[in-house]
């Protein structure tokens, strides 16, 4: 590669492996310095995510998340339109620069401004800043960040309380600053009527409807030309027509990706799958074990909220690992089960859980009303059922 290279505030020292910042050194690591030369050096097209990767990291494999980080790192310092997303395609160079021969390129700077750096991209979207912690799912959070790398449409599917949601939310929140339009959730769950879900989708970007046509197509127009993540959180109700709007955006707005949460898929072409499961449970009421487990570290934190003096010992693992077993590993529930520990202590809550769904009732006052009682999440599930599903949901259940 040339061995100097000069872009806005910036010089980058092949050789000498520096960049600077007006003649001062820019706190690069190795990693990012690698990844700012594959892309100078390719500079005049866009770059596969995956070729980057075979240039930084040669010869190991590496989660597509870590070429994130690194991206972000380049942006903080070179600021936040140095290098561009090219959704489904990679990321590319988009700094004017020459090389040491350009005698404008060697010309003294008049009242320069000062370096961007140490700023990335200003957050863009409507999700908060910053986010509770994601307990028990680094492994899904990985894993689903990976799916929307490779995907335009994916779907996260599971059952009620399972926690679709916040996964999606950890996923998005990672990738807040990759899209230049902003990373927008949408809640479904207030909406009844399936007509208004392209209104709510306006009303969460903030985009006024002039009414000339459709809602959908004025919608879809106004993302037409926008790198934007789209989360449709809570769509199993509204399936026809959320398969329907995410058909229509995908074909006519080439830079948006959805993330979808759905009890069920929403079968349309391109849908990649990803199947939220339930929190690991210990196979037996070993201290060690339940340590390494999503759904203990879930309950462990939830009720050290609530009293912080709580932690996991060999007195209390057995109960707590039960409760665990007994709940399936249910996120909700096991945070409902939390909320009692306090006043019953684990072995009172574990002695309890065959009226689960009169003890299960403590959730945040806050949460949507499905998600304050076991109960209420199941009463949710059953009412998208029809006459015939419910036939058999009634012959299935087990007799008393």
């Amino acid at each position: 590669m040339q061995s100097r290279y000069r872009f806005g505030h910036f010089e980058l020292l092949g050789n000498e492996r520096r960049l600077l910042v007006d003649g001062h050194d820019a706190p690069l690591g190795g990693r990012a310095f690698d990844l700012l030369v594959a892309l100078i050096e390719r500079r005049d097209r866009t770059v596969a995510k995956d070729e980057l990767i075979d240039a930084v990291w040669p010869g190991l494999v590496v989660e597509g998340n870590n070429l994130q980080v690194q991206i972000s790192t380049l942006r903080k310092i070179l600021g936040p339109r140095a290098i561009s997303t090219v959704p489904g395609r990679g990321y590319r160079f988009a700094m004017e620069m020459s090389g040491p021969d350009d005698a404008a390129n060697r010309a003294p700077m008049d009242n320069p401004s000062p370096p961007t750096v140490g700023n990335a991209r200003p957050q863009q979207g409507n999700l908060p800043e910053v986010l509770p912690e994601l307990i028990g799912r680094a492994g899904d959070a990985a894993s689903l960040l990976a799916a929307l790398g490779a995907h335009r449409l994916v779907s996260v599917v599971g059952a009620a309380g399972i926690g679709k949601t916040r996964l999606a939310q950890a996923a998005a929140h990672a990738l807040r600053r990759e899209f230049e339009g902003g990373v927008w959730m949408v809640e479904l769950a207030p909406v009844a009527d399936p007509a208004l879900l392209p209104a709510a989708v306006a009303q969460a970007l903030g985009v006024t409807l002039p009414g000339n046509r459709s809602a959908q197509d004025e919608v879809i127009d106004a993302l037409r030309n926008r790198a934007v993540l789209l989360v449709l959180d809570n769509c199993e109700h509204l399936l026809d027509t959320a398969s329907a709007f995410a058909q229509a955006l995908l074909h006519r707005a080439p830079e948006v990706r959805l993330l979808i949460t759905s009890q069920e898929l929403l079968k349309i072409a391109d849908e990649h799958l990803y199947h939220a499961a339930t929190l690991s449970v210990p196979a037996t009421p070993d201290l060690m074990a339940a340590r390494v487990s999503g759904a203990v570290a879930l309950l462990v934190n939830r009720v050290q909220a609530l009293q912080p003096a709580f932690a996991l010992t060999d007195e209390n693992c057995a109960d707590v690992v039960e409760i665990c077993r007994r709940l399936d590993g249910l996120p909700l529930a096991i945070e409902l089960a939390a909320a009692r520990v306090p006043l019953l202590g684990t072995a009172g809550v574990r002695e309890r859980l065959d009226e689960r769904f009169r003890m299960l009732t403590g959730g945040v006052r806050t949460a949507m009303r499905r998600h304050q009682t076991l109960r209420e999440a199941l009463d949710w599930s059953h009412s998208l059922l029809d006459d015939n599903e419910r036939a058999v949901f009634r012959r299935a259940r087990p007799s008393r």
